[in-house]
């Protein structure tokens, strides 16, 4: 059977941290194509649940700033690692970009919840699949303080943060990756 362009894009995605990314900025188009694609996953009744939050430039500084405040409110004088807060706040300075994923509850209810959860996984992984393809490092967190992004950027009534998304040009090398046999996942019904 032939191997796909889009069979190579989703084999070769990986989760590339922001430690791996050069200081080369993305331009504001590709970050809008990334965008784009989001929004063109599945999503039921077409409720287009996803709104984002671009942080680029000295945003990025203001985003380090909640994260690192937010790590020091929330984190127990016994368990505080300054390592890790400093990786906290490093980790948007190192980026080209950050997208924060947000999603908007369907005022009308037509869907449940998790239709729209699953149309929100869909659009990042369009987001993912793009950056792979123009050979942009990315990344989703799920860091607690998404929980209180409201406190940081307005959000609209029933929207809610569900990860940041980092993302920044590539160092040379691709990074392994593996699987466990495809056979051990399907089962054929007869």
């Amino acid at each position: 059977m032939q191997n796909h362009i889009i069979d190579q894009i989703i084999a070769s995605r990986r989760s590339v941290f922001p430690e791996m990314y050069t200081s080369e900025t993305i331009e504001d188009e590709i970050i809008l194509q990334v965008i784009e694609n989001a929004t063109w996953a599945p999503n039921h009744k077409l409720t287009e649940p996803w709104r984002f939050k671009i942080f680029k430039d000295q945003s990025l500084n203001r985003l380090s700033e909640f994260l690192g405040n937010f790590y020091k409110k929330n984190t127990s004088v016994e368990s505080f690692s300054e390592m890790k807060f400093k990786k906290t706040i490093e980790k948007p300075l190192k980026s080209a970009c950050v997208i924060a994923v947000c999603y908007q509850k369907d005022k009308q209810e037509r869907v449940s919840e998790e239709e729209e959860l699953i149309a929100m996984g869909a659009a990042i992984q369009n987001m993912w699949l793009t950056c792979s393809s123009y050979g942009i490092g990315c990344y989703l967190s799920t860091h607690p303080a998404i929980h209180s992004f409201g406190e940081f950027v307005e959000l609209q009534e029933g929207e809610r943060c569900v990860g940041l998304f980092y993302m920044g040009w590539k160092k040379d090398g691709d990074l392994e990756s593996k699987r466990s046999e495809l056979a051990s996942k399907f089962t054929w019904i007869s």
